[in-house]
């Protein structure tokens, strides 16, 4: 299984769509995604990672 520690999304409005596609057998350390609606920032909560920061466009989530 491979590993990632960071996983950056930014694909105007389709980020929900990659996560959804995303095999969460493999575990990001961090995700930077960004965030244009609450589905997409609770889906990756749902995955199991805390929001760690944010930016002016994205947030930044860590694993638990």
């Amino acid at each position: 299984m491979h590993k990632i520690d960071l996983l950056s999304i930014d694909v105007e409005g389709y980020e929900l769509e990659v996560l959804h596609h995303h095999d969460w057998r493999i575990r990001p350390k961090v995700i930077i995604c960004e965030i244009n609606d609450d589905v997409t920032s609770g889906y990756i909560r749902k995955q199991s990672y805390k929001l760690y920061g944010k930016t002016k466009l994205n947030e930044i989530y860590i694993t638990n």
